[in-house]
């Protein structure tokens, strides 16, 4: 369903009191960040490759002007994007307190973001804060940070247009060479060879 239905979907679960994630997950499609992160709790979503099905649709129209007996065909176009947000995260135990800290951190992930910010917005402590949030995750939260910014490079690699130095500073970190590191510590490859596989398997 588009964002827009899934943020009413979000909304009527509210109302007849259905927990989500917990007894129901919700997934949009076009990732729209004005929706995506304004409902409550903020919406998983997948962003299409508009740009290859317009391709797509451009191949099939010249087909039929050569041919307008040309057989109907099917033709399907990938994604861009799987934004994970708190919709589709499912935890052992619920805490508002961590859904509230994940809500902020997709939010700001890029922006410069810290541990001690998180935990203000938990009402924490530190100290207390990192067991509240890793009780219910299983890791910390400067993991989360972590992971989300990893997840906003991955986006951006997948568009083979973007250039890969100015992704650091889009997604948060200090120079590219950190953020080199940063990925080839998680990832075990380089940016450039996680594009050639991403890319050329889609």
């Amino acid at each position: 369903m588009h964002d827009p239905v899934a943020e009413a979907v979000l909304q009527e679960a509210s109302v007849q009191g259905i927990r989500v994630p917990e007894d129901l997950a919700v997934v949009g499609v076009d990732d729209d960040p004005i929706i995506c992160e304004r409902t409550s709790p903020s919406l998983t979503s997948i962003g299409l490759d508009f740009e290859q099905g317009g391709f797509r649709c451009a191949q099939l129209l010249d087909e039929r002007l050569k041919n307008p007996e040309v057989e109907d065909v099917r033709l399907t176009y990938g994604v861009t994007s799987v934004t994970r947000r708190v919709s589709t995260r499912r935890f052992q135990q619920s805490d508002q307190r961590v859904v509230k800290a994940i809500t902020y951190i997709r939010r700001t992930a890029c922006e410069g973001v810290t541990v001690p910010m998180v935990a203000a917005v938990m009402g924490l402590q530190r100290r207390m804060a990192e067991i509240v949030f890793r009780r219910v995750t299983g890791h910390s939260i400067h993991d989360e940070i972590l992971m989300v910014r990893l997840e906003q490079v991955e986006n951006l690699l997948r568009n083979p247009r973007q250039e890969i130095i100015p992704i650091a500073q889009l997604c948060g970190w200090k120079s590219p060479a950190a953020l080199r590191a940063a990925f080839q510590a998680h990832y075990g490859k380089s940016m450039r060879a996680w594009r050639a596989e991403a890319v050329g398997g889609s």
